[in-house]
Order: C-alpha cells, then structure tokens, then sequence
C-alpha cells in the first residue's frame, strides 16, 4: 500500500487496503470458527413464556434440542453430552453460517452466559434458582 500511495497509484494503495481488511475480517471468522469446535459441548436454556427449551452445541452448531419439561427429551441431551464430541477433520459448508452465527449471538449478548450449562443438572439447578 505504501509502495503504491507513494507511486500515487491511490486507486491500486485503496484496492489493497480493501483486500487487507477483507482479510483480517476472513482470520477473525476463522478464529472465531476454530474457537467454536474447540470448546466442549454446552447445552443452552433459552426461556420463553409457553415452553423454555435446551439446545445441545457441539462443535459450535446446535446438535440436538428438547423441551425443558421433557425428562425423556433432557436425558437424550444428556447421554449427548456426556459422549463428548469428536472434533470434525474438516467444516461442512453449511455449518460455516450456524457456527458464526452462534458465536456472534453469544459474543453479542455476553449475560446469556449464564444460561449455559455442562450437564443438564446444572442448568436445572440454574433455572430453579432464578424461578
């Protein structure tokens, strides 16, 4: 860019600093991407005024679902998670969007936090707490 600013070449200086931004932008998603398969499987509460559900995340996508009412539903996440999660050699195309979607949804709305937990035991102990 500076070789180029300096040539007055301003439209090639402006083009690079573009394509540099693009770039960073791309290894921040990358990053976020590759934090996201590394960190263990989590389940997820998310209230709601008729039926408050859990979500399983595994590598970063939701992998399975269940009513917080339905006992049946909550072991099935349970003996999920406590199968832990292999990390995939390689990233669907489709999960690409679910990934930094959720992270996005976590990293912008920081308190949601707190309404993860590692067992369904512990999100239980949570939600009982704040009803």
């Amino acid at each position: 860019m500076a070789v180029a600013s300096a040539s007055l070449s301003y439209e090639r200086a402006g083009w690079l600093r573009d394509r540099l931004a693009a770039l960073q932008e791309l290894g921040e998603q990358l990053a976020r991407v590759r934090g996201s398969m590394m960190r263990a499987p989590f389940l997820y509460r998310v209230q709601s005024p008729n039926d408050d559900r859990v979500y399983l995340v595994k590598n970063g996508c939701v992998a399975g679902d269940a009513s917080l009412s339905d006992s049946t539903g909550l072991n099935a996440l349970e003996t999920d998670i406590r199968k832990g999660s292999a990390r995939p050699s390689a990233i669907a195309p489709d999960s690409l969007d679910e990934m930094l979607t959720i992270a996005q949804w976590f990293r912008s709305r920081p308190g949601e936090v707190d309404n993860t937990a590692s067992t369904v035991d512990a999100l239980l102990m949570s939600y009982s707490s704040i009803h």
